[in-house]
């Protein structure tokens, strides 16, 4: 990359005007800053196929329209989910007391005829009420904005370098997240910054464990990996906050709201989408065996021991290996184990395979090219998904989990300084 620069600084410097003279530096100075952040990731092989990133710049150029500009709210069954996030803005304005779990209300909500369904918990309202005093195409204009900026901070604290947090903006997860409509960075945000900063900041980390609850399917490891790492008083924080927003929510929407929640959860659009044939795009061990043409088993019966063996490798890793690759372990087993993702929460995969890349020297070919595909992957669906896409992704994401976890015993921590 040096030796381009110099090259193209060669070409187009000539005139030894003291103009252009005072722009070279410059111009060095920012390359070589830049060279230096893409270098913060030591193994040549995965740079190299992180930074191909750069070609979903091609797609998002394709498909400039439907990830960039306002839609027609009216436009039916091919709005993106930020319909759903508007219409739940709207509801939350209106001070309505029906059951917005119910799809006939929600699609009142929303004002569109639509097949989306409202999943998330009545403090998600809080979040999201703001929108609604916006016109729809103001809200999703601020909603890609803060996807953008969200998957930059994600790259950047993961990473440590403001480069990768640009190629985490152009990832293969930022594009499915702006394909669809979604606002998974932002929890793959909190995700990242609660456990990284569980420690040395408990009350702000458990803020962000408390925000997480809006996307519960996340947080399934967070408990295990507080115990591990015995930060008590990000877990009081995050209780605390917690607690809060139930009571607060209860207060503003009414107690009815958490119990229609608990009803779609074990009977409503919940249990049945969660019941539903496996979808192109959702990436779960019960949609890789439904592809597969098996019938899955119940969710306690599936995850429990899958949770019991992300949470066993938790506390193995958290007595041997340095911090930050435990945290990169625990964030991608979190992805793993989740009942319910999507490709556009690979956002957390971005984060672990970013930290582990960043702190560990180097690694066996295997494991690069094997971190590469989990970087990758969210693009799947979108270049020849099928049916059979979960069958042939949920492996990819057990395998790069497995690997965080080989990279974490491997590395020991450093010896304290002398």
């Amino acid at each position: 990359m040096r030796i381009a620069v110099q090259l193209w600084l060669a070409l187009t410097t000539r005139d030894s005007s003291s103009t252009k003279k005072a722009k070279r530096p410059l111009l060095e100075k920012t390359v070589g800053k830049f060279t230096e952040a893409l270098n913060a990731i030591a193994d040549s092989r995965l740079r190299a196929a992180l930074l191909a990133s750069a070609v979903l710049l091609v797609f998002m150029i394709i498909h400039f329209v439907r990830l960039f500009l306002p839609a027609d709210l009216s436009a039916g069954d091919s709005q993106q989910d930020y319909a759903a996030f508007y219409g739940a803005a709207k509801f939350a304005l209106s001070g309505a007391a029906d059951n917005l779990y119910d799809p006939a209300v929600f699609q009142e909500a929303i004002g569109a005829k639509t097949t989306l369904l409202w999943l998330y918990p009545p403090p998600m309202l809080f979040l999201l009420a703001p929108f609604g005093l916006a016109s729809y195409g103001l809200a999703k204009t601020l909603w890609v904005v803060a996807t953008i900026a969200c998957a930059y901070g994600i790259g950047r604290l993961a990473s440590g370098a403001r480069a990768w947090g640009l190629m985490t903006a152009i990832s293969p997860a930022a594009f499915a997240t702006l394909f669809v409509g979604q606002v998974s960075a932002f929890f793959a945000l909190l995700l990242t910054a609660g456990m990284l900063l569980a420690e040395k900041r408990p009350v702000v980390a458990g803020a962000c464990f408390a925000l997480l609850t809006l996307k519960p399917q996340y947080g399934v490891l967070v408990i295990p990996y507080l115990f591990a790492i015995r930060a008590w008083k990000a877990m009081l924080a995050a209780t605390l906050f917690s607690l809060l927003m139930i009571v607060a929510s209860a207060a503003a929407y009414g107690a009815d709201m958490w119990r229609d929640f608990f009803d779609s959860l074990l009977n409503g659009v919940h249990a049945a989408y969660y019941q539903s044939g496996g979808h192109p795009g959702r990436i779960t061990l019960s949609d890789a065996i439904k592809a597969a043409g098996l019938t899955a088993p119940p969710a306690w019966a599936l995850y429990g021991p899958l949770v019991a063996l992300a949470a066993a490798g938790l506390f193995t890793l958290a007595k041997h290996a340095p911090r930050p690759l435990l945290i990169a372990y625990a964030l991608a087993a979190s992805a793993l184990v989740c009942p319910y993702l999507f490709v556009y929460d690979f956002f957390i995969y971005n984060a672990a395979i970013l930290i582990a890349a960043t702190q560990a020297p180097s690694f066996k070919s295997a494991h690069a090219y094997a971190l590469a595909a989990l970087w990758f992957a969210p693009i799947a669906p979108f270049i020849g998904g099928s049916p059979i896409t979960p069958a042939l992704l949920w492996p990819i994401t057990a395998i790069g989990v497995y690997v965080l976890y080989r990279v974490a015993r491997t590395e020991r921590p450093a010896a304290p300084a002398t």
